[in-house]
């Protein structure tokens, strides 16, 4: 994780080792962001994650929080599991979410001009061992009055809508539609 610039991070800590809770605040407003090839948060995009986290047994528990960048806004809960093996669960939850607010942050695909609503309903597992490629995505995205550029060649694409239903490794689209062009698809 690269970042430049003001990141700001409240925290609040109780109890010992066995209870442990903790509240904890970032605010990335004026920061910019790097990890990878696939976020970019921009110094001028608003960002904030809220989460409250606490300790039982051999896993930490994320209790309802927040993701916030821009106007978009998404739930999340989960927990980190250290016995057996340490594992990452996190259930991601938004309701009619701007696909564009989310478009400014990751960049893995080729687009611009991004618009649309988006709800998402998901639950991602992954090992956290380096060598462990374990991981399973389930739930759903349901997107609405979606539309794009492409960067490449500047085809528009309008009138998206549809449903990707994520089972494990594998993605299935339902009942897509969109126009490309004057065609309608």
């Amino acid at each position: 994780l690269v970042t430049s610039g003001t990141l700001g991070i409240l925290g609040r800590f109780e109890g010992t080792w066995e209870n442990l809770r903790m509240g904890a605040l970032v605010r990335a407003d004026k920061a910019e962001l790097r990890y990878k090839g696939w976020l970019h948060k921009p110094a001028n995009v608003s960002a904030e994650v809220r989460a409250r986290i606490s300790r039982q047994r051999d896993r930490l528990l994320f209790h309802q929080g927040d993701l916030v960048v821009g106007p978009a806004r998404m739930d999340f809960t989960g927990s980190v599991e250290y016995a057996p093996a340490p594992r990452l669960q996190i259930k991601l939850h938004s309701k009619q979410s701007p696909v564009a607010a989310w478009s400014e942050v990751f960049t893995p695909l080729d687009f611009y001009g991004v618009a649309g609503k988006a709800d998402w309903d998901i639950d991602f597992s992954k090992g956290l061992i380096p060598a462990d490629g374990n991981w399973s995505i389930q739930g759903q995205i349901l997107l609405t009055d979606g539309e794009f550029k492409h960067r490449g060649n500047g085809r528009r694409t309008q009138n998206l809508s549809g449903q990707v239903i994520f089972g494990g490794q594998q993605a299935r689209i339902n009942n897509v539609r969109f126009r490309l062009g004057n065609s309608f698809i």
